[in-house]
């Protein structure tokens, strides 16, 4: 009696995350309401619509006369290898980019005054200034963007910080 119950929930448990993958209009708010502790996955299995983001961080200068340049994208480690499922050391960075994102957008919501003295602003403008940098740069700025992992080519600006001089 306790495996057909058993069953039951995971037959039920594996339906409603089927019905969820489909995007129904009038079923989305109600799965994100009721799925309080996760339970329901976010696939995208067979879809070109990844389920995945990546944080970029990227720097740009502004010259002399106060033009600012395009955004220049930081490496980001080493290139890509064919075996990411098993060995993919590019993911700690990734990784590391979130979690200074993160950090430094809960310091904007909480402490405004002191976000250029904390320690994830100022890894991220140590990172930026260690860039090379044209030789009309007068000032920097860095960003992080937050990039779709199915279209590479739109990204959405969530984190712009101050300008700081750039040193000869």
């Amino acid at each position: 009696m306790l495996s057909v119950a058993v069953c039951g929930l995971l037959g039920l448990w594996f339906m409603v995350s089927c019905l969820k993958q489909t995007a129904l209009p009038w079923a989305s708010p109600r799965f994100h309401t009721f799925n309080v502790f996760g339970l329901l996955p976010n696939w995208s299995l067979f879809s070109s619509n990844f389920a995945a983001y990546n944080y970029e961080l990227c720097v740009r200068y502004i010259s002399t006369d106060g033009q600012s340049g395009n955004w220049i994208p930081l490496p980001s480690g080493s290139s890509r290898i064919q075996v990411p499922p098993i060995w993919n050391p590019e993911r700690r960075i990734g990784k590391a980019y979130l979690d200074l994102a993160l950090k430094l957008i809960q310091l904007r919501l909480l402490k405004r005054d002191h976000i250029q003295s904390s320690l994830p602003y100022l890894i991220c403008l140590n990172m930026a200034s260690a860039a090379p940098s044209p030789a009309n740069g007068k000032s920097l700025e860095f960003g992080f963007f937050l990039q779709e992992g199915h279209n590479r080519g739109t990204r959405k600006l969530f984190f712009l910080s101050s300008r700081h001089p750039v040193n000869p």
